[in-house]
């Protein structure tokens, strides 16, 4: 042994990425971030090696990590077109409806008092964080819900959406038809109550308590 020299001792601390160089310590510990968008999705191996002063260098068993990073692509708006209105022939223009953009039962955002445009098509917008595959439900007053699903943010689409006829009868809005809605209609029979009068004639009467009957325990979506 030589006078003065260390022969015991970490004197360096390597970690390699996939093989590069990551980061050193004289230290003997290591912290960095790592920064995910910076790898491919995909599995990735750590290694570490550690030399002490008389050169002796040890190698710690390799440590994986799979990379998920969510897709940052642009998100475009989609157009949604009502195919119905139940007691109705036509949707009458300026029907406004809400548009709620959901990921499995988590509600990433709701646009109320959407109007349609000329050609009857709502534009639902979407948020650079939400994810690429989205539900939209669609509701309008006094109508159950339905729910368009797994669409994908990422396309850039000019063809339209299409929601099915909606359901009528949900009177008191709680997205089920059932005795509060019949309570209400019942309330205003023979009167012009237009939050009752499903087919729109100016007066709640059988025709409307024959659409609420045939639907009576129906829910939305």
């Amino acid at each position: 042994m030589v006078a003065g020299q260390v022969t015991s001792g970490i004197a360096l601390v390597s970690v390699f990425l996939d093989g590069s160089l990551y980061a050193t310590s004289s230290t003997g510990s290591i912290a960095k971030t790592l920064d995910t968008t910076t790898l491919t999705n995909a599995t990735h191996t750590f290694t570490a090696t550690a030399k002490d002063s008389a050169g002796n260098q040890g190698t710690a068993a390799a440590v994986t990590v799979t990379v998920f990073n969510l897709s940052t692509a642009t998100r475009y708006p989609r157009k949604v077109v009502l195919s119905g209105l139940e007691g109705l022939s036509s949707v009458p223009a300026g029907t406004s409806l809400t548009a709620t953009v959901l990921s499995g039962a988590s509600v990433l955002e709701t646009q109320n008092n959407l109007l349609p445009n000329g050609s009857g098509e709502y534009t639902v917008s979407f948020l650079s964080t939400d994810p690429q595959l989205v539900d939209i439900r669609v509701t309008v007053s006094g109508y159950l819900s339905v729910k368009l699903t797994a669409l994908d943010t990422t396309i850039n689409s000019a063809v339209d959406l299409s929601a099915p006829q909606l359901t009528a009868a949900d009177f008191n809005g709680d997205n089920t038809v059932n005795a509060l809605d019949y309570s209400i209609l019942n309330t205003h029979w023979n009167q012009n109550f237009a939050q009752a009068d499903i087919n729109r004639d100016g007066l709640v009467n059988s025709l409307d308590y024959a659409i609420l009957k045939n639907d009576f325990n129906k829910s939305g979506q």
